[in-house]
């Protein structure tokens, strides 16, 4: 008789394949472990990286503010008003302020030293309303710009400054100076007012005159006055749509921004 094979059993082959089963468990379990240890490190990564990024927002933003602190300092220490300051040179220096209007960090120290604490101004008085007057303009009118074209003195005191001003009626500009066209209906008569207007470039002709406190070495008075109507009536066709225009506007004909801002109840719905 030749030798005897044995023959696996049943449960040999059943503990194999238990066996291979599992070691395939395994590796998916250490794969799987593997993959969740990478997403958690990539996470805690993405968090460390927005942290910094967050960090270095918040100290660009501190450093631009200090940079402004320091340059407002230094315009403050080296500031000093003229000794032979007059009525020519405040002139002049308050149209180069104003020339592209007041924003943020405008220096404002010559308009403080030159002007008299009660300065009269078109519609109010004071140097902080003439600044807020001009900030309110250049927010609605951000492209504004004045040249300046000429000096002449009309007494011992006053003088006159001839401007060209020239801006662009933007939807958003005219929301601002004349809100109450987009108050009406879509059909209304003020919202074709505003269709018309809309990207507009206006250049106007103005002037503002200068009156003198020689004895404290001051403007008293400034009045602003530009030709708007002109140009707005070339544009419109009509004067009776001008006047439909300024009656609820928060600025005069004369390119002023009212100092009664928002009591004006005029609606375009009532025509």
């Amino acid at each position: 008789m030749g030798p005897r094979i044995e023959r696996p059993t049943t449960t040999r082959f059943r503990d194999s394949k238990v066996s291979k089963s599992r070691c395939h468990k395994d590796k998916e379990d250490t794969t799987e472990s593997h993959r969740e240890y990478y997403r958690i490190k990539q996470q805690r990564y993405r968090e460390r990286q927005r942290e910094c990024e967050e960090v270095l927002e918040n100290a660009t933003r501190q450093l631009k503010n200090e940079i402004g602190q320091l340059k407002r300092l230094r315009d403050q220490l080296t500031f000093q008003v003229p000794r032979s300051l007059t009525v020519w040179i405040v002139a002049t220096e308050y149209l180069r302020i104003i020339r592209r209007g007041i924003r943020e960090g405008t220096n404002l120290d010559f308009l403080h030293a030159a002007m008299a604490p009660g300065v009269l101004i078109d519609t109010g008085s004071g140097v902080d309303a003439l600044v807020r007057n001009w900030i309110l303009f250049t927010q609605w009118f951000p492209d504004i710009n004045i040249q300046l074209k000429q000096l002449k003195q009309v007494s011992e005191h006053s003088l006159i400054a001839f401007t060209t001003t020239s801006f662009t009626t933007s939807t958003a500009a005219m929301k601002g100076a004349f809100p109450h066209l987009f108050q009406a209906r879509e059909a209304n008569h003020c919202a074709q007012i505003a269709a018309r207007l809309r990207d507009q470039h206006l250049t106007l002709q103005g002037s503002v005159r200068f009156d003198w406190d020689e004895e404290n070495k001051r403007v008293i008075r400034l009045h602003h006055q530009v030709d708007m109507v002109s140009a707005l009536v070339h544009i419109l066709g009509n004067l009776e749509d001008v006047a439909t225009l300024f009656n609820g506007a928060q600025m005069t004909p004369e390119c002023v921004v009212r100092d009664n801002l928002g009591s004006v109840a005029f609606s375009c719905d009532t025509e």
